[in-house]
C-alpha cells in the first residue's frame, strides 16, 4: 500500500562548470556514472513502512544542457509506467499533449487462494521461499552481490534480425526476446560447469485480459513465468531453448494461470509484510532470471525525443535485463528504478 500524503517531491539542484555532459551513445549507462545525476536517498533510511518519498528529482545544469534525474521506486509502477511518466516529462518540456490517456488506479482484486492452488503454484515460485526481517535483507543481498559482476553486452540490430530469421524458419512464433534469451543461455552453458536448465521470465499481463488489468493501470502488472526444465542434453541447443521459452509463455498467458499465480503471490507478500518481513529473491545455480523490458521500453518514442534534441539514459540494475533500442538515439533525461 502507498500512503498518499500530499507531500512535496524532493528536488535537488546542482550547477556544474562544464560545457556539456559526457555520456556515451548507449541508452543503458554505468550506474556509477549516472549516480551523481540522481537525487541521493538519505543514509540509513528505509522506504518500507516509512514516510520517505518514492519519487525524487535532481536537476543538473551545465553551461549548455540540463539533465533531469528521476529516481523512481518500483512500488510506484513497472517499466511501462516509468516509460510513460518519462514520456510525459519530455512532452511537457516541449509543450505537447500527452501521448497516453491518464492512468487508472483501479486494480483487480485477486481472491484468497485455496489450499490446492497454493500447493500447485508454490513450486513455480522459488523467489518466494525465504523471508527475512528488513534489518537482515541488506546484509543478505550484500553477501550475494559480492559474487556478482555486471556485464553489458551490446548486440547489433542486424545480428538480432539474422538470429531471429534463422530460428523462425522452423517455429515462426518466436519473438525477438525469445531468441536473445536463448542465445544468452547457450553462452552461459558453454562456459559454466553447472548448466542453466530453467529460465524465469518477468512478464506483463496488462493486455492479457481486461478483467485482470487495465492496460493503463498504474502499478506493477507483472508476474513471473517459469520455462520448465530444459533437457541437459539440449542446454546448448539455441533453437530448442527458444521454443521452450515461447511455449512456456504461451501456456502461462491464460486468465486461470495468472489469476492463480497472482492470488498466491499476493497472499504470500501480504503475510510477509504483516510480519514486517520481505522475500529474499534468490535462485538456485541452474536457474536464470530474465527481467525483460524489450517490448515495453522499446515503446519510448525515440524519434520524438531526438527531434526535441533530448537524450535518454537508463541505469538498469538487478537480474539479467535485456533492452532493445534502435540506434543511434540517446537522451539526457536520466531514469533510475529501484526495488524495495
Amino acid at each position: 500500500m502507498i500512503d498518499l500524503t500530499n507531500s512535496g517531491v524532493p528536488l535537488d539542484i546542482e550547477h556544474r562548470e562544464i560545457s556539456q555532459f559526457e555520456f556515451n551513445h548507449w541508452v543503458v549507462q554505468d550506474p556509477d556514472k549516472l549516480g551523481s545525476y540522481l537525487s541521493a536517498q538519505p543514509k540509513d533510511s528505509n522506504l518500507v513502512n516509512a514516510d520517505l518519498a518514492l519519487l525524487r528529482f535532481k536537476f543538473t545544469f551545465s553551461q549548455t544542457e540540463t539533465a533531469v534525474g528521476v529516481s523512481w521506486n518500483h512500488t510506484l509502477g513497472d517499466a511501462m509506467v516509468l516509460q510513460r511518466f518519462m514520456n510525459l516529462v519530455s512532452q511537457s518540456y516541449q509543450g505537447l499533449a500527452p501521448s497516453y490517456p491518464p492512468p487508472t488506479f483501479q486494480k483487480h482484486w485477486f481472491p484468497v487462494p485455496s489450499a490446492q492452488s497454493c500447493q500447485e503454484t508454490l513450486p513455480l515460485m522459488p523467489h518466494f521461499r525465504e523471508t527475512y526481517h528488513f534489518s537482515e535483507l541488506g546484509s543478505m543481498y550484500a553477501k550475494v552481490n559480492n559474487s556478482i559482476v555486471r556485464v553489458n553486452k551490446r548486440i547489433e540490430r542486424d545480428q538480432i534480425e539474422a538470429l531471429r530469421g534463422r530460428l523462425r524458419q522452423n517455429f515462426s512464433k518466436l519473438s525477438t526476446q525469445d531468441c536473445i534469451t536463448a542465445y544468452i543461455v547457450t553462452v552461459f552453458n558453454r562456459s559454466v560447469d553447472s548448466p542453466i536448465v530453467n529460465v524465469t521470465n518477468v512478464a506483463s499481463y496488462r493486455e492479457v485480459s481486461a478483467s485482470l488489468a487495465d492496460p493503463h493501470v498504474a502499478g506493477n502488472a507483472i508476474y513471473m513465468i517459469p520455462s520448465g526444465p530444459i533437457n541437459p542434453s539440449e542446454c546448448r541447443n539455441i533453437e530448442k531453448i527458444a521454443k521452450t521459452l515461447r511455449n512456456s509463455i504461451v501456456s502461462c498467458r491464460t486468465t486461470v494461470f495468472i489469476e492463480n499465480w497472482m492470488a498466491v503471490a499476493s497472499d504470500l507478500m501480504l503475510a510477509a509484510a504483516n510480519a514486517n518481513k520481505s522475500h529474499f529473491f534468490s535462485y538456485p545455480p541452474d536457474n536464470m532470471s530474465v527481467n525483460s523490458n524489450l517490448s515495453r521500453v522499446q515503446a519510448v518514442d525515440l524519434e520524438q525525443w531526438r527531434r526535441a534534441n533530448q537524450q535518454y539514459h537508463l541505469d538498469w540494475t538487478g537480474v539479467l535485463s535485456t533492452l532493445d533500442f534502435p540506434p543511434p538515439y540517446y537522451f539526457s533525461h536520466l531514469a533510475h528504478q529501484t526495488a524495495i
